[in-house]
């Protein structure tokens, strides 16, 4: 099925057939955010609540009225840049980073945007490549000997 924009043809969504009797209703999270986000008093009844990953799910339960609403925006908008399960990545890591801080839009959206490019693992596992600056700081050359000048 493909849900298009009647204004502009654009496809706003798509979901695969389902065939045969089924129980529950197809939907999409990253779709849903924006209005989540615009309502947030309504995170408990929410139908994509099963969708949060537990942690990030009991951070949200635990948050008062301003840290819900500013989350669950920040959450949308990472959703809306880099796909639902990416901010939910992201939104894990920014917990586990700063479990007393509401994330900030723009690290939530740069998280997930780094989770979407495969650039997340590969920055925390290696870190950044500072040879360059090593040379630089201690004269050394390419080999790691002293230069002279």
């Amino acid at each position: 099925m493909r849900i298009t924009d009647p204004k502009s043809g654009e496809v706003v969504a798509e979901y695969p057939r389902q065939y045969g009797r089924t129980a529950g209703t197809l939907q999409d999270p990253a779709l849903v955010m924006p209005m989540l986000a615009a309502r947030p008093g309504s995170w408990r009844e929410t139908p994509i609540r099963p969708d949060f990953p537990e942690d990030v799910r009991e951070w949200l339960d635990q948050a008062g009225r301003q840290r819900l609403r500013d989350s669950l925006r920040a959450i949308a908008q990472a959703a809306e840049a880099a796909g639902f399960d990416n901010a939910m990545l992201a939104a894990s890591d920014s917990i586990g980073l700063r479990p007393d801080a509401r994330p900030a839009d723009t690290d939530l959206v740069s998280l997930a945007l780094r989770h979407r490019d495969g650039d997340w693992d590969e920055a925390r596992d290696q870190g950044p490549d500072l040879t360059g600056y090593d040379r630089f700081i201690t004269g050394a050359g390419p080999e790691g000997k002293e230069e002279t000048r």
